[in-house]
């Protein structure tokens, strides 16, 4: 396995998505949450095309992938209407190597904001930390 290192401070394209009331309704439910006006933040999830862009770009395949960690930071209201904006960055790549193997610890960062009053207001950002496996 090569070093990922390189990588780091890497930023996928940036997305933009439509939030709509379906998606916010059927999150919270799915959370048994009873009021949809205001999605949840762990509704930040639904947008990870930066992160499987990056995977793509780091050559990373998706059953060498281990989900280790996910940390949300809120900022401010999601709400059906808005435009969501994202963009994914490699943060850290931490490398253990021993003897008989070598390990690598991605963590990705995605920043999300969307168009309010013809100006883009920061909503939160997300953090995934991923495990690279070796190849058997």
């Amino acid at each position: 396995m090569i070093s990922l290192k390189n990588y780091i401070g890497r930023s996928s394209a940036q997305y933009r998505d439509q939030v709509t009331e379906g998606q916010i309704g059927a999150f919270c439910k799915t959370l048994g949450i009873d009021d949809f006006s205001v999605a949840p933040p762990t509704f930040l999830t639904l947008f990870r095309k930066g992160e499987f862009e990056l995977f793509q770009q780091l050559g990373l395949e998706l059953s060498r992938v281990l989900h280790t960690e996910q940390e949300y930071i809120y900022e401010n209201r999601i709400m059906a209407g808005d435009s969501i904006y994202f963009e994914t960055t490699v943060l850290q790549v931490l490398e253990k190597a021993r003897a008989t193997s070598f390990t690598q610890f991605i963590t990705f960062e995605t920043h999300f904001d969307v168009e309010r009053d013809a100006k883009k207001v920061s909503v939160g950002k997300s953090r995934t930390s991923i495990l690279i496996r070796e190849k058997s």
